[in-house]
């Protein structure tokens, strides 16, 4: 859609308004069911060196990359959503950052690209701060194959290497 000026200017389905860290999205439908950012080719979620953002109930879907990457980013909450059908990575952080929050997630059929990647359904391996990782059920993820297979730690989705992380309370199918 396009780009709106002001909430105000919401009038039409699919407009858009990014303001103060949020990103407002004009819709005709009820907002609470099927959100869906659908990326094919590309990384759908970027949070590039942002803090304090919260994505919550969307369903994201469809990359031949990761789904959810946050570079050197902080104080990012994702929650209540659908991360599903990546060639590499559900969520995958990069370059510093941390504090995240990821809970509550439905996170399933990452690392579809068999021959490249990990394909953790959360591998936050360059985080340098403690997040908190709780609440998710995570299935059918996960190459074992390839490249960064010494990545797979047995914890069947989860891949971390920070001190002070958080994991509790993860259901693994």
């Amino acid at each position: 859609g396009l780009p709106a000026t002001t909430t105000a200017a919401l009038i039409s389905q699919n407009q858009w308004l990014w303001s103060s860290g949020t990103l407002y999205i004009y819709s005709t439908s009820n907002p609470s069911s099927g959100n869906t950012v659908e990326a094919g080719s590309r990384i759908p979620v970027v949070v590039d060196t942002k803090n304090y953002i919260t994505l919550d109930g969307l369903e994201i879907e469809n990359s031949n990359s990761q789904l959810v990457y946050l570079r050197d980013a902080t104080y990012v909450v994702l929650q209540n959503m659908k991360i599903h059908d990546s060639a590499l990575e559900g969520i995958n952080t990069y370059a510093g950052g941390g504090n995240f929050t990821i809970e509550n997630n439905e996170i399933y059929n990452t690392g579809l690209n068999g021959a490249f990647g990990n394909g953790n359904a959360i591998h936050t391996l360059d985080a340098t701060a403690p997040s908190v990782i709780q609440g998710n059920y995570i299935h059918d993820d996960g190459n074992v194959l390839g490249t960064n297979a010494a990545y797979n730690t047995g914890n069947h989705g989860i891949y971390n290497q920070v001190a002070g992380d958080i994991d509790r309370y993860n259901y693994f199918d």
